[in-house]
């Protein structure tokens, strides 16, 4: 006699698969924020690292030349990046620059049309590395710290009672003119390069490329706008970043850190200056 043990196999319910798709979803929906969280750390850790590279070539080329770059020129508006470009191991790419004409002038238009990956965050989205004018964008500017009584144009503007930062136009500074710590003044930070009411964005490394400190990280500049000025451009922006609550600052000793857009804006603007006597205790 065959005894034959026959194992009736029954199949999923309708509930019961609802529930493991239930159960899928939620376990979906809590990991993505985690994986989100973890890649903007790598990239805030990647923006840091540029930051970081940026000050080893400021030091370089203090060490080089005694004093640190301009912030820009007057007579060709070529900013500080360019001259940091050897300090970066882009010794070629500088080689491309006409220093006798203006940034603006044809014969740089191979050389500003050049991205260089350590003046990007890779946080910011972006189409392209170049702007409509084929001029290469940067994320990073150098700082002008606070205009005296609040005077548009920092970055441009060549008079030594403007210049409250590390960097102005013919700006040939020491460490020594630091007078209140490089550990206590900004050297370089994330800009800002873009406001809602204005649609140009403002990101070029290689003219001018500086901010000042006369507006909060991340707000809206409002300063100039009555006197007609727009109040945000390449000549008198502010800084800021797509990183959530604030942005990176390399500071003159080569150290980076974080500032929240809610600091304390005379805080703010005290860092920005090299020489106004103020300490800050900031995180």
């Amino acid at each position: 006699m065959n005894n034959t043990i026959r194992i009736r196999r029954s199949a999923f319910t309708l509930i019961e698969l609802l529930v493991v798709i239930a159960i899928i979803a939620t376990l979906i929906a809590l990991l993505l924020p985690a994986v989100q969280q973890a890649r903007e750390a790598a990239r805030r850790t990647q923006c840091k690292n540029h930051l970081k590279q940026l000050g080893l070539a400021l030091h370089n080329y203090h060490d080089a030349h005694s004093i640190f770059p301009p912030g820009s020129v007057n007579s060709n508006a070529i900013s500080a990046f360019v001259f940091l470009l050897p300090y970066l191991d882009l010794a070629p790419q500088y080689q491309l620059w006409n220093f006798n004409v203006t940034q603006a002038d044809s014969l740089n238009n191979t050389a500003d049309g050049v991205p260089v990956s350590s003046y990007f965050c890779p946080t910011r989205p972006r189409v392209s590395l170049q702007n409509t004018g084929h001029e290469a964008l940067g994320d990073y500017a150098v700082s002008c710290g606070m205009a005296h009584t609040n005077r548009q144009w920092t970055v441009s503007n060549a008079s030594p009672v403007i210049q409250q930062g590390m960097f102005a136009q013919n700006s040939n500074l020491r460490i020594r003119d630091v007078t209140d710590g490089l550990s206590q003044t900004f050297a370089v930070g994330e800009k800002r390069t873009k406001q809602q009411s204005l649609n140009s964005p403002q990101n070029r490394w290689g003219w001018h490329a500086a901010r000042n400190t006369i507006t909060a990280i991340n707000s809206n500049c409002t300063h100039d706008t009555a006197a007609g000025l727009g109040g945000f451009g390449d000549l008198d922006a502010n800084f800021g970043s797509e990183h959530i609550g604030g942005c990176q600052f390399l500071f003159g000793d080569g150290a980076v850190h974080f500032l929240s857009e809610n600091i304390n804006l005379v805080q703010h603007q005290n860092l920005g200056n090299r020489a106004d006597g103020n300490v800050v205790q900031f995180p």
